[in-house]
């Protein structure tokens, strides 16, 4: 693999998701929420998500060598952390679990009076999800959804009430075996580095829009690396330069105008077709 300074990500922004219904169904399009009814915990502190996967591991040893002939894995501990920073219905069941109820009703101008009680016994347990949003050179969204099929909350909650501070509630969620043998972690993408290394290319995006014959157009995509062809509404495109297996460059050729299929060829095969818009 080459080095590829366009493959770097960093977490410029995100969100924390928790749906206590561990039956809903979820999402495939990471764009969209994780499902219908999962709640966006809002802002954390500044500290952002915090993981861990450990492994618990054991040694096997042997009696003719010091060295450990083997390494039993007993346990696998997935989780995350973080300290929500609003404080609202959600995101204190979440922290705290138990049951909210209705204690005086609104009437006459007046808000209602809730009351929380707590489950004793019980830690806040459903399906929770971090999304991490980054952006490619070329202004292409890209999004990491890190998902807990079934996790439960065993942070010791602790906060303290200043006037310096918010009132920040700590979550530390601990993967759980699900119930249907599914893994009870995973990680959805629509980062085209994560693409496979081998086979047809895949076009992801082509900026900007609307550029006519003999401008630049930036292609981002994957599996570039070995193209031996490009063409933009079925003419050959001449002047193109592979910057990495995920960028193109390359100058729009001569009768190229309107809606126009552009499509990118290796030894391995031809890629979808991805529409353009072009001057």
């Amino acid at each position: 693999m080459s080095k590829n300074a366009s493959n770097v990500r960093v977490a410029l922004t995100g969100s924390v998701w928790y749906e206590p219904n561990l039956a809903a169904t979820v999402a495939t399009d990471v764009m969209d929420p994780p499902t219908p009814t999962a709640v966006d915990l809002g802002f954390t502190t500044p500290d952002g998500v915090s993981f861990s996967f450990e492994r618990e591991v054991e040694d096997l040893d042997g009696w003719q060598t010091s060295d450990s002939l083997r390494l039993l894995v007993n346990k696998d501990v997935r989780s995350c952390s973080y300290v929500l920073r609003q404080t609202d219905r959600a995101t204190w069941l979440a922290a705290m679990g138990g049951v909210v109820s209705v204690l005086v009703p609104a009437a006459g101008g007046d808000p209602a009076v809730y009351r929380w009680e707590p489950d004793e016994g019980k830690l806040p347990e459903g399906k929770v999800w971090i999304d991490f949003d980054d952006e490619l050179p070329d202004g292409t969204a890209v999004r990491y959804r890190f998902g807990f099929r079934r996790a439960a909350n065993k942070e010791t909650v602790e906060f303290q009430l200043v006037r310096t501070d918010a009132l920040n509630l700590p979550n530390s969620w601990q993967a759980l075996a699900t119930t249907n043998g599914e893994k009870s972690f995973y990680v959805d993408t629509n980062d085209p580095a994560f693409g496979p290394t081998t086979g047809v290319p895949v076009i992801s995006s082509a900026l900007p829009s609307g550029q006519a014959v003999g401008d630049s157009l930036v292609l981002t995509g994957a599996r570039f690396t070995g193209m031996t062809a490009v063409t933009i509404d079925g003419a050959t495109v001449i002047n193109v330069d592979v910057i990495s297996d995920s960028q193109i460059v390359l100058v729009i050729p001569a009768t190229v105008s309107g809606t126009a299929p552009i499509i990118v060829t290796n030894a391995a095969g031809a890629s979808t077709a991805y529409t353009y818009a072009a001057a």
